[in-house]
């Protein structure tokens, strides 16, 4: 199929919004849940977030709710509140260091590509955040409100320890409502090459990049053609630190479990209109659903022991038209009822309707001087939904005398 890689880019930012439509109040461009955590928000792993970008993501110097602003029909403690509970263990004269690393794979607009990305930097009070229990009940589905906002950590500096600031969290560098949170203000650290091990035609050794904040990613554009990752094996990532920085060497490992795919509903060529006068549709990989069916959903390498995390949204150039959020077995299989299909209010743009379907594996991190660490493999499927066409009858002809 051809690719329409200028194509895409001019409408992405024309239209201002991902390729993959998730609320504002689910970015959570932080790294704050802990030791072996997930990454902040369940909703994390569908953006594969660029290792060059400040962890930490705060605008410097914000003192307050900087980012409570929005829509006045927006209310503060109707969703998860930020960091409810901390774990013990920080200590503030020896705080050691950080690591993150992801790995994976993701297709989107028919294309398939592979990613690693890691950071390091010193941890800080706010890994230590324990991750937020999920109000989805599992194996089920919910209608998102888009007003729902999580109840802010802080409204002033003075709510945090004191080497921290409170900051809003923010998505493309716009603060979102409702997110403020003690944050130490930090920078990831250059601590030598990174070997990364288990690609099918051997290791691949990392540098931090200076232009991109000491992010460690590929080399380019930062992603790894798919056919070099190898499934139902396990990635080995490691370094021998700097010792000038205090950075002990270390060795992470994850699994990279059997191959995420869609068996229904069937992936096929649809043409994607973007829902803007003058632009023209292309061709890309997408399903069809009928908006007042249900939907039965069935995928490949599920075991029954893990969960796959499934957004379904709609949109049109006036904003979000439906958002359901559903947090399920990985048994291979799922139907969402015909109510729920129906509230999504599918929207006649292709390229705006949007199914994401993701399995996040974590993975172990150890090292002398590494007290908190995010060590996560990744599938990641982003889907473009056409909405079935309305069957009309046609008229009877009648017989002429």
């Amino acid at each position: 199929m051809k690719t329409y890689s200028s194509l895409i880019a001019l409408l992405l930012a024309a239209l201002a919004v991902p390729a993959c439509s998730s609320s504002d109040a689910d970015t959570d461009e932080t790294h704050s849940d802990g030791n072996g955590g997930s990454g902040g928000d369940e909703n994390d792993a569908g953006d594969e977030e660029d290792a060059s970008d400040d962890p930490d993501n705060g605008d410097a110097g914000s003192d307050g709710a900087a980012g409570s602003g929005g829509g006045s029909n927006l209310t503060c403690g109707t969703d998860e509140p930020i960091c409810a509970e901390v774990e013990d263990g920080f200590d503030e004269d020896n705080p050691g260091f950080f690591g993150s690393f992801d790995l994976g794979l993701t297709l989107m607009m028919g294309n398939r590509f592979g990613f690693v990305a890691a950071y390091f930097q010193d941890t800080a009070r706010e890994d230590y955040c324990k991750e937020a229990e999920s109000k989805i009940a599992l194996d089920t589905c919910v209608v998102v409100d888009p007003n729902d906002r999580p109840t802010p950590q802080c409204t002033s500096n003075d709510q945090c320890s004191p080497e921290q600031e409170c900051r809003p969290r923010t998505n493309d560098g716009n603060p979102i409502p409702c997110t403020e949170h003690c944050q130490t203000p930090r920078s990831p650290i250059d601590i030598g090459p990174i070997e990364v091990s288990g690609f099918k035609d051997g290791a691949i050794t990392l540098e931090a990049s200076a232009q991109d904040s000491n992010g460690y990613k590929a080399p380019g554009d930062g992603t790894i053609p798919a056919a070099k990752f190898a499934f139902d094996t396990t990635y080995v990532v490691k370094g021998e630190g700097d010792a000038e920085k205090g950075v002990s060497g270390f060795q992470g490992q994850v699994d990279l479990g059997p191959e995420l795919t869609i068996v229904s509903p069937t992936l096929e060529e649809i043409e994607a209109d973007v829902g803007i006068p003058g632009f023209p549709t292309f061709p890309t990989l997408g399903v069809v659903i009928d908006p007042a069916a249900e939907l039965e959903l069935k995928w490949t390498g599920g075991d029954g022991t893990g969960e796959i995390s499934l957004e379904l949204s709609s949109a049109d150039m006036n904003g979000t038209r439906g958002h359901i959020k559903c947090r399920l077995v990985d048994d291979g299989e799922f139907t969402i009822s015909a109510d729920l299909i129906k509230a999504l209010n599918l929207g006649d743009s292709a390229f705006l309707n949007n199914m994401n379907i993701e399995r996040v594996t974590k993975g172990t991190l150890t090292g002398d001087s590494f007290t908190r660490y995010e060590v996560n493999s990744r599938q990641v499927l982003l889907v473009n939904m056409q909405k079935k066409a309305e069957e009309t009858e046609e008229p009877e002809e009648t017989e002429e005398e």
